[in-house]
């Protein structure tokens, strides 16, 4: 007959006289990155002589830091190291290995190419965060002054347009109407201002266009040479310029605002960013999408996934090419690659044309120039930097952030993520409401069996044995030949005897007797669950268990679950099943998969810990943290992605209503004043739209 225990009898017994004591709480860290070294074993007699658990707090990991980066050698150091080397191999009879250290090219290779003049040096040490800091913040600095400069000259150059426009009479120092040519010097002069603080945009864009690498600056570039193409030409041909209502010169420099703009929300990314990349006592957690396609077809085989990608998580010790991955190509640069030249091209095909057919020359200037203002969209630079900026800045908020195309382009096309099972349920979340055991096993040793097996499979379940034994890790038993039967549970060797800790299946299939189905009914109701453990052979005891939903575990599997991305789930624990959890935590089960041992096994290789792991998407440890700078990356990304087919739209649109005006009714439909409000319709569209959904 077994022996019958409530969970006061435990504690009473293993505990002594602190069990009536609550256990201090605290709270749960990060699994240690690696195993702790197996602690002595301890005795049954030794529990009972001192009948108290001393309470121990692990300490905090030790944060370990990149080491600095070598100093490469030049070519004649490199020369005199292979003859030394060889030489000495020579010398003793053995053959040398290849040699492998950085050699400084110097003069002789092509230096790779800055993507712009305002980048900044590579975050590769620790000892740089001041540096880089200070560097990011001389940039946000210098682009303030390039916004202050182009809104002061936008409104001066809009004010003397809209007086041309009106055909006003209004003169302060001049009036543009009775004097265009000294408005129209004026206008050059502001214009040339505005470029000479841009320069780095500008220079970046005319030189990217001329290397056949249009970019996102390309355009906001060209517009500015373009308006002054067509003040130069009022000013020449004064006596016969009569279309003074379609200069466009405020369009180039709100061109490069917003420009400037757009680069002030990437440097404000980057920053946040970087505080959490910078920060040595934080851990990290690079977030990659796992590179074996016959393994993600595995893994997702029962999931309806047209195109799979799995999103996991891996420790690393430094994140490295921060700076690189934050300056990265994005999807305006790349759209802006072949749109710029079409734009460009297309502009002056309609002055062109329009000569052709007028054999007016100031109108094909005219003409030409409308089509470039209004096919250059001003939100160029916004479009993608505004939602990487929320992006981080949701993932900041539990310690994540996203560095800037790449991490969308990698992580932000994730339709499935994996992680273990014990992420799901914490100390709180698992409850022991019943504990027999058999024969003459007590129950010291049966407890501490399973909090051993349990701590070294990282399931769940051992926080409910560790809290009976005030986490002292000192009474646990080395564990060995650790194994995972699906669906069944776990056996081991521990200390010098076989202990299994699973179902009634993991039992009878080691050829152990079980109780019938009838008894364990009597205990599993309302959820709960039973698990046996036995020892060399003979059934030694039962625990009765209930796993139960932690409401911030739940709402981000049912914001997983809303956004339809598939969750696989490593697990060791025989009770955990996609049906338990989809129940526990009210998810459909369409996106819900447990892995096989085998596959997890494999997927692990990919989320263990490394030295460096590129700065894409990174997290700082646990499920939210993690599970929060995934969906902000996929929200980044869908929302980017909306932003660019809305600027492509505007520029097409642009481009066709110029072409219809200029040879269908005339170009005097098209003004300053018109082409603004076109403008600024596609700039709040392009900026807010796409960014309405909540992150």
């Amino acid at each position: 007959m077994p022996k019958e225990y409530s969970v006061d009898d435990i504690l009473a017994e293993v505990l002594g006289d602190r069990a009536t004591r609550k256990p201090a709480s605290k709270p749960i860290g990060t699994v240690p990155k690696k195993p702790a070294e197996a602690p002595s074993e301890v005795s049954s007699a030794e529990i009972t002589e001192k009948s108290v658990f001393k309470v121990t707090f692990p300490e905090e990991p030790k944060k370990t830091v990149a080491e600095e980066p070598v100093k490469p050698l030049s070519r004649q150091e490199v020369s005199d190291e292979v003859k030394k080397f060889v030489m000495e191999g020579l010398k003793n009879g053995e053959q040398s290995a290849p040699l492998k250290f950085p050699i400084d090219v110097g003069e002789d290779e092509p230096e790779s190419e800055k993507i712009e003049d305002d980048e900044i040096d590579d975050f590769e040490s620790y000892s740089q965060k001041d540096s880089i800091f200070a560097d990011l913040r001389g940039l946000r600095n210098s682009i303030r002054l390039r916004i202050a400069v182009t809104a002061v000259c936008s409104v001066l150059l809009a004010g003397i347009t809209f007086l041309q426009v009106i055909k006003s009479d209004w003169n302060i120092f001049f009036n543009p109407n009775t004097d265009p040519i000294f408005s129209a010097a004026i206008s050059l002069v502001l214009v040339a201002f505005s470029v000479a603080v841009c320069y780095s945009t500008f220079a970046n864009g005319l030189s990217a266009l001329f290397r056949f690498k249009a970019n996102s600056d390309t355009l906001p570039a060209m517009l500015p040479v373009f308006c002054a193409v067509q003040l130069i030409t009022l000013m020449l041909t004064s006596g016969s310029y009569t279309t003074v209502n379609s200069l466009f010169a405020p369009l180039a420099t709100l061109a490069l605002l917003f420009n400037s703009v757009g680069k002030q929300l990437m440097v404000s990314r980057i920053a946040s960013g970087f505080a959490m990349v910078s920060d040595q006592h934080v851990e990290k957690y690079a977030c990659d999408i796992v590179g074996d396609a016959r393994l993600t077809g595995e893994m997702t085989k029962n999931l309806d996934l047209p195109s799979p990608l799995i999103c996991i998580s891996r420790p690393t010790n430094f994140l490295s090419d921060f700076i690189k991955n934050s300056y990265a190509e994005d999807s305006s640069d790349s759209v802006s690659r072949f749109m710029a030249p079409i734009v460009l091209i297309g502009s002056l095909m309609i002055g062109v044309l329009n000569f052709f057919f007028t054999k007016n020359f100031v109108q094909a200037i005219d003409s030409a120039c409308a089509a470039m203002a209004l096919a250059t969209p001003f939100a160029s630079t916004i479009c993608c930097n505004l939602p990487l900026l929320r992006a981080n800045r949701k993932a900041a908020k539990h310690g994540g952030m996203v560095a800037g195309m790449t991490a969308l382009d990698n992580v932000g096309e994730a339709s499935a993520v994996y992680f273990d099972c014990a992420e799901l349920f914490n100390r709180n979340s698992i409850f022991l409401h019943h504990f027999e055991t058999f024969g003459d096993y007590k129950i010291d040793d049966c407890i501490i069996d399973a909090a051993s097996i349990t701590k070294a499979a990282n399931i769940p379940l051992c926080n409910v044995f560790m809290k009976i034994i005030q986490d002292n890790a000192r009474f646990l038993k080395q564990v060995d030949s650790l194994t995972y039967e699906d669906e069944m549970g776990l056996s081991a060797w521990v200390g010098s005897k076989r202990i299994l800790l699973g179902n009634r299946e993991l039992l009878r299939t080691h050829g152990i007797d079980v109780p019938s189905r009838e008894f364990e009914a009597k205990y599993k109701r309302d959820g709960r669950e039973i698990v046996y453990l036995a020892n060399s052979g003979e059934l030694a005891a039962f625990f009765v268990v209930s796993y139960n939903a932690d409401p911030e575990i739940t709402a981000i599997l049912q914001r997983l679950s809303r956004a339809k991305i598939s969750v696989l789930v490593k697990n060791c624990d025989c009770n955990i099943t996609a049906r338990k959890l989809t129940y526990i935590f009210n998810i459909s089960d369409d996106y819900l998969e447990i892995v096989p041992k085998i596959l997890s096994q494999q997927c692990d290789t990919y989320c263990a810990q490394t030295m460096t792991a590129p700065a894409k998407a990174a997290h700082s440890g646990g499920l939210l943290s993690f599970i929060s700078t995934l969906m902000a990356s996929i929200a980044a990304k869908n929302a980017v992605g909306l932003a660019v087919t809305l600027q492509v739209g505007s520029m097409i649109l642009g481009f066709a209503l110029v072409s219809f005006f200029t040879f269908v009714s005339g170009l005097t439909q098209i003004n300053f004043i018109t082409a603004l409000v076109y403008q600024a319709f596609w700039l709040v569209a392009i900026s807010v739209f796409p960014n309405l959904r909540k992150y």
